[in-house]
């Protein structure tokens, strides 16, 4: 796949002439990686040891005294045990992603990579040899822009990464081809649709004002509007409810009775945000006026006595009026500041809770987290923008497509994201059927169809190669998906021999949906095999074999029937496919709202209605893994809007 329009091509000769004198490595000696893991192997240590049988447990399972006794100035080192505690520090465990783990995790592996540097020091030839190959490299891709040409790139840098060498060279290259490698767009349209709703709740009153207790009814009809606040730091959003509340309402006081009719105009607005660490929240804030009448003075008295006292009842009321509307708008006020709160905040604690469980803090835990994650928000769109690659591997070296105006959504997936996401979860891990329907599961939200398990063909399991497990290229109008097996197993054999995995589609909109076609046969072929070369009698046995499971997940059509977005989302309705580009490496997709229900009308947020205040985090994992409420977040966690 060639790939046109590469980045920062006109810098290639600056940084091939920076490649051939490369700067002193400054990667951290043993001594000083050691010193730091003790570091933080210490404060975790206070920290578990004030968990009581939790905090042994941990213990027990990070091997905390193996790694103690490693850490002892006189102990012989050995790395293969400090990897295997490494490996459970980066285990997908909910906890592991709290700092004082983390910190850990982050100066353990500083180490192993420095006593490895220290044990094996690397000959300046060997750099040189490596430089030599980057410079080439760099300059084949000068002449032949190539996604193959860029993984070669990668490679050798992140050979000259975990050697130490090059530092600068290295983010120089990362800055210019690894760029972001997702792109997501929701509109205000598609929010509006979404989420805007009538407000109509009947419910009690009780209330005292002025030394009167108010009983009665009372009902709020309005509107609730949430809208995109512009801030280019985080996606911030400000959700409004406009509403009028009518009650009628007997008023006791002393032997007085007095009827009323009030109208309580409100209006509570209510500001959270979303960035890459969750949702978090404002105080809300709200206005009322109230307006009142009376129908009716009585009391319980009889006589001159009941005369007397609705005389004075009806005086008072003349005096006191102004100031009982006042106050009676304050509770209003009040209570709908309170509600707000309430609600809203037990909303966001719910999806902050799925999005630190399902997507943060496993790849958090796991050193998986892309390197950039960044929320942003207009008058008009969300927007996210994600980067991942790792030490060894780029993001996209390209733009993407630009997004047709006026959609509702948006989503540009670069390759190298799916690619670096196969990478960092399935090389070299088995995956047996349960476990990939589990993680299908995960990320599709439910079992595709073609990951039904066949009960004629029984279970069967995967382990994948140790480098490039899956890989996805996007080509004009067409992908190709390649999976890379070393083993492959069954209830009745298990076959040794590696294989890879290939199928090609031709991508079209068909119906306002996203349909592919597969173009021939699959290809199952051994690595490294010449077109044309005999098959034995052995691969064309597991060729056959493999052909007959990887025919359902790979079928000749995979044709969507329209996206319908999951939860609340799924009050906007289907959303029509308008927009598919796929080039370069990128894949473009764009979608319309069908139609917009009859009065929600879109609009966007004006930036005078900005207004700051602490912000607090709706909902996190405290010590030990205990979730924490909203007012215990509130004790460490603020932020003001600027």
């Amino acid at each position: 796949m060639v790939a046109t329009g590469h980045a920062a091509a006109s810098d290639l000769p600056a940084l091939l002439e920076q490649a051939k004198s490369p700067r002193p490595s400054h990667a951290p000696s043993a001594a000083t990686a050691r010193a730091g893991l003790a570091g933080a192997a210490q404060k975790l240590q206070r920290y578990l040891d004030t968990g009581g049988a939790n905090g042994a447990a941990w213990q027990r399972y990070l091997r905390f005294d193996q790694l103690s006794a490693a850490l002892q100035p006189t102990a012989e080192v050995e790395l293969e045990p400090l990897e295997r505690i490494y490996q459970r520090f980066q285990a997908d465990h909910p906890g592991l992603e709290m700092p004082v783990f983390h910190d850990v995790a982050v100066a353990l592996r500083a180490w192993i990579d420095a006593i490895e540097r220290q044990r094996h020091p690397v000959a300046q030839e060997e750099v040189g040899k490596q430089i030599d190959q980057l410079a080439a490299g760099l300059e084949r891709y000068q002449c032949q822009p190539d996604a193959e040409e860029l993984d070669q790139i990668a490679a050798a840098m992140g050979w000259l990464s975990r050697h130490g060498q090059a530092e600068n060279l290295i983010a120089a290259l990362r800055e210019r081809l690894s760029r972001p490698n997702l792109h997501v767009h929701l509109s205000q349209r598609l929010l509006t649709a979404a989420t805007d709703r009538p407000a109509d709740d009947v419910e009690d009153v009780r209330d005292s004002i002025l030394g009167t207790t108010l009983i009665g009814r009372a009902q709020t009809r309005g509107h609730v509007r949430t809208r995109l606040v512009p801030n280019p730091r985080y996606a911030q959003f400000e959700t409004v409810i406009e509403a009028v509340n009518e009650a009628q309402t007997v008023g006791y006081n002393g032997p007085a009775r007095v009827g009323s009719l009030s109208r309580t105009d409100l209006r509570g607005r209510k500001q959270f945000k979303l960035d890459a660490n969750g949702f978090a929240v404002w105080p809300a804030d709200a206005t009322a006026e109230t307006h009142s009448q009376t129908y009716g003075v009585w009391s319980n008295k009889r006589g001159c006595v009941d005369r007397l006292v609705r005389r004075v009842a009806r005086k008072r009321l003349g005096q006191q009026k102004t100031a009982s509307e006042r106050v009676a708008a304050q509770h209003a006020r009040q209570r709908l500041a309170r509600r707000l709160d309430a609600e809203a905040n037990r909303q966001l604690a719910q999806s902050n809770a799925e999005y630190l469980g399902r997507f943060r803090n496993p790849l958090y835990r796991t050193g998986h987290l892309p390197r950039e994650l960044r929320f942003s928000t207009t008058a008009d769109d969300l927007q996210l923008i994600a980067l991942h690659d790792s030490p060894a591997r780029l993001a996209a070296a390209t733009a993407p497509p630009e997004p047709q105006p006026g959609l509702a959504m948006s989503v540009r997936l670069h390759e190298s994201l799916a690619n670096n996401l196969a990478e960092d979860f399935l090389a070299g891990r088995t995956l047996d059927q349960e476990q990939l329907e589990q993680l299908a599961v995960r990320l599709f939200g439910q079992l595709p169809a073609q990951l039904v398990n066949d009960e004629q063909r029984g279970p069967w399991s995967i382990t994948f190669a140790q480098h490039d497990p899956v890989t996805l290229r996007i080509e004009q109008d067409a992908a190709m998906v390649t999976i890379r097996g070393r083993e492959f197993a069954s209830d009745l054999r298990t076959f040794r021999t590696p294989m890879n995995v290939t199928a090609r589609y031709r991508l079209r909109r068909e119906r306002d949906a996203l349909t592919a076609v597969r173009e021939g046969e699959l290809e199952i072929v051994p690595p490294g095999f010449t077109q044309g070369k005999r098959i034995s009698p052995r691969l064309s046995t597991i060729r056959t074999l493999l052909k007959h499971r990887f025919e359902k997940i790979f079928t000749p059509e995979i044709a969507s029937q329209g996206l319908v977005l999951p939860g609340q989302w799924r009050r906007a309705g289907r959303l029509d496919l308008v927009q598919l580009e796929s080039r370069e490496g990128w894949l473009a997709l764009g979608w319309a709202t069908s139609a917009v229900a009859p009065g929600l009308v879109p609009g966007g947020y004006h930036a005078d209605h900005d207004r700051g205040g602490p912000a607090t985090r709706a909902g996190a994992t405290g010590a030990h893994g205990v979730k924490t409420t909203m007012r215990d977040v509130s004790e460490y966690r603020h932020e003001s809007l600027r």
